[in-house]
């Protein structure tokens, strides 16, 4: 279910993606301030050009603002939200048919979008489900999870997959000899 959005490129290594800036936000559109940590280390102002990090003033806003999975951005009015809310409701209820679940399982339920306000992740969001009791939960996995659907994702960290055509290691039996 990790699907990319048309912010990100493949890099040439498998299962390597690298997201693009816009070009078009008032971030891309910036100067280099010169002040900031990546700016003092890039060669034009003296650095050891060492790291390739933005200004912190040219963030792509486009970025920060969307969460590939979920297709989340900024809302802009509470007419926007409603409209929203149905986008990521429908993608739940197609989430949870592909985990083996009914799209009649979330009937009731709604969403709530926030930005994050302070922090190194500040201007990113944040969607949480809903159930028609309130309880709330933080992914579409943890949704799944809670109506122990067949295929839902275990908890924890994510599984690492066997690269091609290898397969993890198992104990083999070993026969021993009787003396």
């Amino acid at each position: 279910f990790a699907s990319r959005d048309d912010t990100s490129t493949h890099n040439g290594r498998e299962g390597s993606w690298k997201r693009k800036r816009c070009g078009e936000c008032e971030g891309c559109i910036r100067q280099d301030c010169g002040d900031c940590r990546a700016c003092r280390a890039m060669l034009k102002f003296g650095g050891l050009g060492e790291t390739t990090q933005v200004c912190s003033l040219r963030r792509c806003i486009c970025q920060m603002n969307n969460v590939p999975q979920m297709r989340t951005a900024r809302i802009a009015t509470p007419m926007d939200h409603d409209a929203h809310s149905k986008e990521l409701l429908k993608a739940l209820a197609e989430y949870l048919q592909a985990c083996g679940g009914d799209d009649n399982l979330i009937a009731g339920w709604n969403t709530k979008t926030e930005t994050r306000k302070a922090g190194g992740s500040a201007g990113t969001c944040d969607t949480y489900f809903f159930s028609p009791s309130g309880k709330r939960f933080r992914s579409r996995a943890e949704v799944a999870r809670f109506f122990a659907l067949p295929n839902a994702p275990l908890p924890g960290r994510k599984q690492k997959q066997p690269r091609h055509g290898k397969t993890p290691l198992s104990p083999t039996p070993v026969a021993y000899a009787s003396a």
